[in-house]
């Protein structure tokens, strides 16, 4: 399925936050379109696009960016029933895995990263009880909701926090990046990178103690003033443990292309 890019959809009006709008589809590959089948929503994180003559789709981010610890709710009590209870049922996918049956905005903020199917079943990434859930390597879930009227945006359900996120591609290769979120974990894994997830900016014991034995390891957070500044501090903790640690400073990982995360990341 063909997706609008990024270049097409900013050539079009974006309606104002709540409302929708119907437009003609400009070079339509299903045919001209004179009946305005182009949909346009505007939510307060993006702009949703769906064509009902070609059946493509894009999703537009005009302010998605991560919450940091201080902004996501964590449910601190870990023996709470609640905690028990959804981290079980979320292990055993009782949410659903298949994109078809997601709320039309998580499928084009997942595809909007360069993800697909295969890696949502990978992750057991699921749509259940109004949120998408991320598996944050077995070591607790992150629910993201999309119509977020009144809700948090994340929620974060710890599980454990004896051990790191981890997402390993070649466990023969000694290079590690470190990143903030999940969606950039994921998309750096399907690049072929082993991954820690600090689904926050600080680097606890537990990671640094899995850092270290990495021969190459390289800090790649958002960037944006509060990621820069941690990435500086999460170098200076690596340095004394690590040969030449490196920090990258491009983008959110899981905004570039897979073709960029090769360059950068190339050892």
């Amino acid at each position: 399925m063909k997706h609008l890019s990024r270049v097409e959809m900013q050539t079009y009006d974006f309606p104002a936050v709540g409302q929708q709008i119907a437009v003609n589809h400009e070079d339509c590959p299903a045919g001209v379109d004179t009946k305005k089948r182009l949909y346009i929503k505007r939510t307060p994180d993006a702009v949703l696009f769906y064509c009902h003559h070609c059946s493509q789709r894009g999703y537009y981010r005009t302010h998605d960016v991560y919450h940091r610890a201080s902004e996501v709710f964590a449910v601190p009590d870990e023996s709470s029933s609640l905690i028990r209870e959804l981290a079980v049922d979320l292990s055993h996918t009782v949410g659903e895995v298949d994109m078809e049956k997601w709320s039309i905005e998580a499928r084009l903020w997942w595809l909007s990263y360069g993800l697909e199917q295969e890696d949502a079943t990978k992750h057991q990434v699921q749509w259940h009880n109004q949120r998408l859930w991320l598996n944050a390597g077995g070591t607790a879930w992150q629910g993201r909701v999309f119509r977020s009227e009144g809700s948090c945006k994340y929620l974060t359900l710890s599980i454990t926090k004896h051990m790191p996120a981890m997402f390993l591609a070649d466990v023969s290769n000694k290079q590690l990046v470190v990143v903030e979120d999940l969606v950039s974990a994921y998309k750096l894994n399907k690049a072929g990178y082993n991954v820690m997830c600090l689904m926050g900016t600080s680097l606890s014991d537990v990671h640094l103690a899995t850092a270290i034995r990495y021969k190459m390891v390289d800090v790649w957070l958002d960037e944006d003033t509060a990621g820069v500044s941690a990435a500086r501090v999460i170098m200076n903790q690596l340095k004394p443990l690590v040969v030449a640690p490196r920090m990258v400073c491009f983008k959110q990982p899981k905004e570039a292309t897979y073709k960029q995360i090769k360059e950068l990341l190339h050892a």
